[in-house]
């Protein structure tokens, strides 16, 4: 019904497409799972921290603080900064006043505040750290082209 050549071809085709997996980093997996014991135990002794923006409670490291004080998790740091370079809420950015060139709070109690550099980089790298494990976790659970399917 298929032709052998035409299905041998797209499946070496689809392989030269496909992404190679790098194998797994043992740091980050050591980090992962320092990450979750600490989170169950924030959980069991009921210390976890509310993120001011999605309510999402969380372990201490997974946070960062405006200048002001304001907690939020990495998460949504990296999104508001995510969003101010490539969506449409360049608002985000200060662009006037001492705090130049910062990422504004975004409390809603309309805090004037920004947030340090080190912690736009901390929730920019922890987001894409995150954002990494969930694209190899995706690969790994992908089954393999069947040939001649």
């Amino acid at each position: 019904m298929y032709d052998p050549d035409l299905l041998r071809d797209v499946d070496r085709l689809h392989l030269s497409t496909t992404p190679t997996t790098t194998p797994p980093d043992p740091t980050a997996d050591d980090e992962h799972v320092a990450r979750q014991l600490n989170l169950e135990e924030y959980t069991q002794t009921g210390d976890l921290i509310t993120c001011a923006c999605c309510w999402d409670d969380l372990a201490w490291e997974d946070m960062v603080a405006c200048r002001a004080g304001h907690l939020f998790c990495t998460a949504c740091l990296a999104r508001v900064v995510q969003e101010a370079v490539f969506g449409q809420q360049a608002a985000a950015l200060v662009t006037d006043g001492p705090a130049a060139d910062g990422v504004a709070c975004f409390h809603s109690d309309g805090c004037s505040a920004t947030f340090d550099d080190a912690s736009v980089a901390r929730a920019v790298a922890a987001y894409e750290r995150d954002q990494k494990r969930e694209r190899a976790a995706a690969a790994r659970t992908q089954p393999p082209a069947a040939a001649g399917d």
